[in-house]
């Protein structure tokens, strides 16, 4: 009997990430990021630095954007390590829908593109 394996997200192994973040916002003005330590257990898998930072603005109580730059070093064996960028936001239809998107690209090592559009409903 054969056995579907999917990697893609996990290898099934727990990953921990142990952060340190800094954050400082003047009214509007937002900005923050740190570094971070994944310990990435696995056959081929290397422990590496996620390192990022962001600055954002409310526009108003409905709009805020912003932007991010990203650091990653090489996870697996043999990969390259990343920087990249992310523009986004949130767009909130009230107090309690948000409209959540962001896109980016990386700049070496490298043709990644990520997007993200999230609908986050608070209670």
């Amino acid at each position: 009997m054969s056995t579907i394996k999917n990697e893609t997200f996990s290898n099934g192994k727990p990953k921990i990430f142990i952060p340190v973040w800094a954050q400082k916002s003047w009214d509007k003005l937002t900005t923050y990021g740190g570094m971070g330590y994944w310990i990435n257990p696995g056959e081929g898998n290397r422990n590496y630095i996620f390192s990022g930072w962001e600055i954002q603005y409310d526009f108003s109580t409905a709009l805020m954007l912003g932007g991010e730059l990203y650091y990653h070093s090489t996870d697996e064996i043999g990969e390259k390590p990343i920087i990249a960028f992310n523009i986004g936001g949130s767009f909130n239809t009230s107090t309690k829908v948000h409209l959540i998107f962001s896109a980016g690209h990386s700049l070496i090592n490298g043709n990644v593109f990520t997007s993200y559009l999230g609908l986050l409903l608070t209670i």
